[in-house]
């Protein structure tokens, strides 16, 4: 049994080998080893029609829920064949078109089976948003020789709170850094005619700023604890909004996919940025936006975002955000003659919808 998982099948099967990762396939499935089978003639008769998979970078039911054609077929055959000439995805996180461009490869040659040749070579990147040399470079603790460095980032760099690329270039593909926003509450930056971005990611947000006006740093920081090597933006880009954490005490993602029916790939925080001013989304459940502006359109004027106006201006004058909350009646009973809350945002303390989320709602949630 000695070196069966380091021996390529031959034969009929000589094409799928290259694809099948002999070693990782042993050590994910033990009683394979110990039986002194060959991987790749064991995956081909019996482990995928038990769901097994064929290396680190197919999973059998990612390709066929993109291909359900192949619901009966040997999956892995199936891309070779067919999917990955349609860009299927052998697993999430790789993009066989993105790989074929980026590495140049020639017509014929399998992304999927370059990738498993060189991904330890430290060399090569599996998707767009992982930059492999910048990886490398930034932490050179993880060496080079024998490690996947995206498989090391999905394993523990996240955790860490290690960077995939760039910070600056996370940031400005996500378009949440608003650069008008930025420069008229940071004149300093526009006069010293820096870039938002770059400001932002490697001074800004210690100081502070707010990279739109729908996300709170601080509050973002102090509610979720970020790891404090990035900036609290790029937490949320990479992993907050995916769990449901909000920008701001004033915006729901999970509710806004929801309400607005969003596709998993799609930013909530920045579908409501680019569509606000229409004056037709909610930032949150407890915000009617249709009462609002029949309710209050005398007050209004020219405004363009709704809920901005809420803020700036309704709040103030307890005008209802919504036919369920009555903020006079709200303010009467929790926020007059009463001592705020311990750790109450300050922009909560004046606004009764803001203090019933941070009290109510939020808070409850701790």
């Amino acid at each position: 049994m000695e070196g069966i998982c380091d021996t390529p099948a031959a034969g009929p099967r000589h094409d799928i080998a290259p694809v099948i990762d002999s070693v990782w396939y042993c050590s994910r499935y033990p009683d394979v080893a110990h039986a002194g089978i060959d991987p790749v003639a064991h995956y081909l008769d019996a482990g995928w029609r038990e769901g097994r998979w064929p290396s680190p970078v197919f999973d059998p039911e990612c390709y066929r829920a993109q291909a359900p054609e192949a619901a009966e077929e040997e999956p892995l055959g199936h891309y070779l064949s067919i999917g990955e000439a349609l860009g299927r995805r052998p697993i999430a996180w790789f993009d066989p078109r993105w790989y074929r461009a980026a590495q140049s490869l020639p017509d014929g040659t399998s992304s999927l089976a370059h990738y498993l040749a060189h991904r330890t070579d430290g060399t090569v990147s599996p998707n767009p948003d992982f930059d492999v040399r910048f990886y490398r470079e930034r932490y050179a603790d993880i060496g080079v020789a024998d490690i996947d460095p995206y498989e090391h980032f999905m394993l523990a760099g996240r955790t860490e709170g290690r960077l995939p690329r760039r910070e600056s270039d996370i940031l400005r593909g996500s378009g949440l850094v608003d650069p008008n926003y930025y420069f008229i509450n940071g004149p300093d930056v526009h006069e010293a005619g820096l870039d938002a971005v770059e400001h932002y990611t490697q001074r800004g947000w210690q100081e502070q700023r707010r990279p739109n006006p729908y996300f709170d740093g601080v509050w973002y920081r102090q509610r979720y604890a970020p790891p404090g090597t990035m900036s609290p933006l790029c937490h949320y880009v990479l992993d907050g909004e995916a769990q449901g954490f909000r920008p701001s005490l004033y915006f729901d993602p999970a509710w806004y996919r929801d309400a607005y029916g969003l596709p998993a790939a799609q930013s909530p925080l920045r579908h409501y940025l680019s569509h606000r001013a229409e004056r037709g989304v909610s930032p949150l459940p407890l915000f009617d936006i249709g009462f609002y502006k029949s309710r209050h359109g005398a007050e209004l004027g020219r405004a363009r975002d709704i809920f901005a106006h809420y803020l700036a201006v309704g709040a103030a004058r307890d005008l209802d955000p919504s036919p369920w909350f009555n903020a006079a009646a709200y303010r009467a009973a929790h926020m007059t003659g009463r001592p705020p809350p311990p750790n109450t945002p300050g922009e909560a303390l004046l606004n009764p919808l803001l203090h019933f989320l941070a009290t109510f709602v939020l808070g409850a949630a701790r």
